[in-house]
């Protein structure tokens, strides 16, 4: 009996898992959209700003143990909405100072697409690193994942 119950938690394991990685993706394509619709740019950066708020999150909640006392369960939910508006005000000046100088001529959507492309590989390069990536390691285990 206990196979068929192991069979069943493996398949609502892996189905809840799909389903996340399935509204992560949905959000991108959303967020994509609406950028593309506003700016009429293709921002190469946004998957790479994504990236940047889920490491924002898990600094926030395991190294800087800021809402420790929410548990190893609520923390993060807290983390990701902490993250979402520092990361709105980071990309909003982002926009304002640098992306938003390009705008205007109509044969600068290529440029701002290769500003944006500019911009993931900046801040991608500047996010995998070796010792972020040991931090990040040796500070998951503090929740037992």
């Amino acid at each position: 009996m206990s196979g068929l119950g192991d069979t069943v938690e493996m398949f609502l394991q892996a189905l809840a898992a799909g389903l996340l990685v399935g509204a992560v993706y949905g959000l991108m394509c959303v967020g994509l959209g609406i950028i593309f619709g506003v700016m009429r740019v293709i921002n190469f950066a946004q998957g790479d700003f994504l990236m940047l708020g889920m490491y924002f999150t898990l600094y926030l909640v395991t190294s800087l143990g800021v809402f420790s006392f929410l548990g190893p369960s609520a923390a993060p939910f807290a983390g990701a909405l902490v993250a979402g508006p520092v990361l709105f005000i980071g990309a909003y000046l982002l926009h304002r100072f640098l992306i938003s100088r390009v705008t205007g001529i109509q044969a600068a959507i290529v440029g701002r697409s290769g500003f944006c492309a500019g911009v993931a590989r900046a801040v991608n390069n500047s996010f995998h690193d070796r010792k972020l990536a040991a931090c990040a390691m040796r500070s998951s285990s503090s929740f037992g994942v």
